[in-house]
């Protein structure tokens, strides 16, 4: 995954996301899950970099979440394989659309209101 990372290509993967996600502050670091917290589901993110013990974690809630949309996971997190797994290297997009947050959140806002949707 380093190599991957290091090369310039991002990696997409799932994680268990445990209760205490809901508590990463505008630092964006993401604490170790502590014995018998409640997993309250899973997500998936895009992985853009490394430093340190973290992995630098794209979410997609925006640049108002985290630390302007990033969070830090501990690799002992990433390795554990029971917390994340289906992992996915992007080594080329190619005829793609380039959306801005705003547009996407225009949009979106306009599709969870039943309007028409038009992203694309």
């Amino acid at each position: 995954m380093k190599t991957a990372l290091a090369a310039g290509c991002p990696v997409v993967f799932g994680f268990d996301v445990y209760s205490s996600f809901d508590w990463i502050g505008f630092d964006g670091v993401m604490k170790m899950p502590q014995p018998g917290e409640t997993v309250n589901g899973s997500h998936a993110v895009c992985a853009v970099g490394y430093q340190g013990d973290h992995l630098i974690v794209r979410n997609s809630w925006g640049q108002l979440w985290g630390d302007h949309g990033h969070f830090y996971m501990p690799w002992s997190f990433v390795l554990n394989n029971q917390n994340a797994s289906d992992f996915w290297l992007i080594k080329s997009v190619s005829n793609s659309t380039v959306i801005d947050q705003e547009t996407i959140e225009t949009k979106c806002a306009a599709c969870l209101n039943k309007m028409p949707c038009s992203l694309l």
